[in-house]
């Protein structure tokens, strides 16, 4: 009998990695269909090796900022970013991934990956609120985008990754989360965190499952398009 689980997962971060322990957690404690089956980071810094060795799970450490030093290239490079992915996609090849969870994963990713596997990211922002036709809180610090602007409610949005920057189709977000104005944003960022926590891990079962597919550019869930807000 073919044990292979439907969907198996790497788990990309850059940092302390509690999005990425949350997926772990909830795969060991439910009936998943999914499986996380390695850890990557991008940073030498981060909390990879000691999850993964909490895990039992391998572990591929490249540090993007000594790839670029080494070519002495800025961090915007798109040409050295692809080369960089290349060798992220070369390096995962023996463990047969279906998909990526971007689980505080904070490089910008390259065609390469976005076009070898499915990607799904969990941004800490409401990625339906829109300026000028596009997601108004994008990037990095979203949190204190969303206080600076003045929003008294905020939400995580788990999407799918393309190239355009937390620009992909939203597949679930978080309940809403009442602003607090007397902490930082860091402090309020680690509150969300704590909205909806297993948010994350029930869209990878649902994606192992087949209630959430891909096809034609579009997302559909228990068969119907979802449309996009």
């Amino acid at each position: 009998m073919d044990m292979k689980p439907k969907l198996i997962v790497a788990g990309f971060m850059s940092g302390e990695g509690s999005t990425l322990r949350r997926i772990l957690e909830y795969e060991r404690k439910n009936d998943c269909s999914y499986h996380v089956a390695v850890i990557f980071s991008d940073n030498s810094h981060s909390n990879a090796t000691i999850i993964a060795n909490d895990y039992q799970l391998p572990v591929i450490v490249k540090d993007i900022r000594d790839f670029y030093k080494k070519r002495n290239a800025p961090l915007s490079d798109r040409n050295v970013r692809e080369d960089f992915d290349r060798e992220v996609v070369a390096a995962l090849e023996p463990y047969s991934i279906d998909c990526i969870a971007y689980a505080g994963y904070m490089s910008i990713v390259s065609s390469i990956l976005v076009n070898t596997f499915i990607g799904i990211n969990i941004h800490p922002a409401d990625l339906t609120i829109t300026e000028n036709g596009r997601p108004k809180y994008r990037g990095l610090h979203a949190v204190e985008k969303t206080m600076l602007a003045g929003e008294n409610h905020t939400r995580s949005t788990i999407h799918l990754v393309t190239e355009e920057v937390d620009g992909g189709s939203i597949l679930r977000q978080s309940d809403l989360m009442l602003i607090d104005r007397s902490l930082s944003a860091k402090a309020n960022e680690a509150l969300l965190k704590k909205v909806s926590p297993d948010m994350f891990a029930e869209v990878l079962n649902d994606i192992g499952r087949g209630r959430l597919a891909f096809k034609d550019n579009k997302v559909y869930f228990d068969g119907k398009e979802l449309i996009q807000p």
